[in-house]
């Protein structure tokens, strides 16, 4: 015997809410738990290079430099009036993000992003400092910074033609690995070809 059908309210709450908020709320403890745990180790697996690239270009952003207060500050704030110290402050700004997305690339990669970076503050502290004249005491102020640019300059260069070197030298080996994968199918390829179709 058949019990009858049972009627649903129209004003009764769809069943399926309790389960897609615990969903979103599943999501969302994961989100804040796994991901850091997953993130650390993607980190502590980069190289030496790209985690100095990482630190220097978060340097260049937050913390001062010797021609302006701290970049990230300094053009937020409406208050400073200075046009010359705020377009320094854009300078190690945006060098500071090239940087730091040449630390999260392959050698060549960083070579051209971060290389160029460290070639603009050396080229222009150098050219403001010691031809203009617009910054007092440019050796004793500007020195060590200008010597740390080319250092890292030549560090990336130097990285990037070892990588180059590195992925020459894995050519022959891929085209002979291309070769013998290729080379069984071959023969059975042409015998199949030459056999007249019944």
């Amino acid at each position: 015997m058949h019990s009858p059908p049972r009627q649903v309210s129209p004003h009764a709450s769809s069943p399926r809410a309790p389960a897609t908020y615990g969903s979103w709320l599943t999501a969302a403890v994961w989100s804040r738990t796994r991901i850091p745990a997953l993130a650390l180790p993607q980190l502590s697996q980069l190289s030496l290079l790209s985690r100095v690239l990482l630190a220097n270009g978060a340097l260049d952003i937050i913390f001062p430099n010797p021609t302006s207060a701290p970049p990230l500050i300094r053009v937020l704030d409406r208050q400073h009036r200075s046009k010359k110290k705020r377009g320094w402050a854009w300078l190690f700004l945006m060098c500071g993000l090239m940087k730091m997305q040449g630390g999260l690339t392959d050698e060549c990669s960083a070579a051209c992003v971060g290389g160029w970076a460290y070639a603009a503050q050396a080229v222009a502290m150098s050219v403001e400092g010691f031809y203009h004249g617009s910054i007092p005491r440019p050796t004793k102020v500007l020195g060590s910074s200008i010597a740390l640019c080319v250092v890292m300059w030549g560090w990336l260069q130097v990285a990037a033609w070892r990588y180059v070197r590195r992925q020459l030298a894995l050519l022959p080996m891929a085209a002979a690995a291309a070769e013998g994968a290729l080379g069984p199918a071959l023969p059975a390829q042409a015998t199949a070809t030459a056999q007249p179709s019944a």
